[in-house]
């Protein structure tokens, strides 16, 4: 796995560095890394993740600041906890997608459809129902998929994270998330409500079970007492 460093401006992020007890997934509502980090460098909000995965052949990474350090991206008004301590990633995703006729389209400045953008039909998942507004959502890539899996392992390694119990609803809304400080692997959908990052793609979700599995104790087979007769 490479990791390419492409630093935000320093005046983008805080250096003061934390101990990191969440990892959060995100997708960029755009079609490049560069386009991510370039609107970062514009804003005066201090708001970045540390890492971006770029939807090309490889599933480039590229890490835009120290993951010891942070700056906001999860737009918490009641708290900025999560933001210290987690460790954001965003994969280049246009999300949610519009079908009009034959065609799906994605719209950065939605309602505005000046700036649209046909997505090919090979790179379109339909879900089984609307999920948070929405049926049609770009497909995560596998090149980006296979580097979620391996930035996720490294990550939960270097920082000793620990994995919350259990993996049902991990994308839904969770308060107890953001009021009890549950540590683990998160989606943005975790913590607002009004967020569609990451939606549930059984291919995204299987990089999260793996990982899971990979991390979470065994339990212990109880052995059975023999009785005599």
């Amino acid at each position: 796995m490479k990791i390419i460093k492409k630093y935000l401006d320093n005046n983008q992020y805080y250096t003061r560095e934390y101990d990191k007890e969440f990892i959060f997934v995100h997708f960029t509502a755009g079609t490049t890394a560069d386009g991510a980090i370039n609107w970062w460098n514009q804003t005066k909000a201090h708001v970045g993740t540390a890492f971006v995965i770029d939807d090309d052949n490889e599933g480039t990474i590229y890490e835009t600041f120290n993951p010891k350090q942070y700056a906001y991206h999860l737009g918490l008004k009641q708290t900025s906890y999560l933001d210290k301590h987690s460790i954001g990633i965003e994969v280049v995703s246009p999300g949610p997608l519009r079908k009009e006729g034959g065609k799906f389209m994605f719209y950065p400045l939605w309602p505005n459809k000046n700036a649209g953008k046909e997505i090919p039909k090979d790179r379109v998942i339909e879900l089984d129902k609307e999920w948070r507004g929405h049926k049609y959502y770009h497909k995560i890539s596998d090149a980006q998929c296979k580097a979620l899996q391996d930035l996720i392992i490294k990550l939960v390694k270097d920082f000793d994270i620990k994995l919350q119990d259990s993996l049902k609803g991990w994308n839904e809304y969770n308060e107890k998330v953001i009021t009890e400080k549950l540590p683990g692997i998160w989606a943005h959908t975790t913590v607002r409500k009004d967020k569609m990052d990451m939606p549930p793609q059984i291919a995204v979700m299987n990089v999260i079970r793996e990982v899971f599995q990979k991390f979470k104790p065994k339990k212990k087979a109880t052995r059975r007492r023999r009785t005599s007769h």
